[in-house]
C-alpha cells in the first residue's frame, strides 16, 4: 500500500478532515479540564447556566457534553482514516481509477 497513489487534493481533504477532528477533540478536552471556568466565562456556558441553573448545567456538561464531545470527534477521525485507507486499497487493486 503506497501513500503516493492518491492525488494531492484528496490527501489534502483528509488532512483538513483530521485537523478538524483533532481541534474538536482539543476543545472538548479543554472544557472537560475546567467545566467551572467554561460555564462562568464562555458565552455558551453562560447561556446554559442562565437557562438551566448552575448545578443542572454542570451535571449536564459533565455527564453528557464531555463524553459526547470526546466520542463524536473520535468516531469521525476513525471514519476519515478508514475511508482514506479504503480509497488507497481500491486504487491499488484497480477498483478505483483516479486521474
Amino acid at each position: 500500500m503506497s501513500f503516493e497513489m492518491l492525488p494531492w487534493p484528496i490527501t489534502l481533504f483528509f488532512m483538513f478532515w483530521t485537523l478538524g477532528c483533532v481541534l474538536l477533540m482539543k476543545r472538548s478536552l479543554r472544557i472537560a479540564n475546567d467545566i467551572d471556568g467554561w460555564l462562568k466565562n464562555d458565552k455558551k456556558g453562560k447561556n446554559l447556566v442562565a437557562q438551566e441553573g448552575y448545578d443542572k448545567a454542570y451535571n449536564m456538561v459533565k455527564k453528557v457534553g464531555v463524553p459526547l464531545g470526546v466520542l463524536v470527534p473520535l468516531m469521525f477521525l476513525m471514519a476519515g482514516i478508514g475511508t482514506y485507507f479504503l480509497m488507497i486499497d481500491m486504487v491499488t487493486n484497480g477498483q478505483l481509477t483516479v486521474k
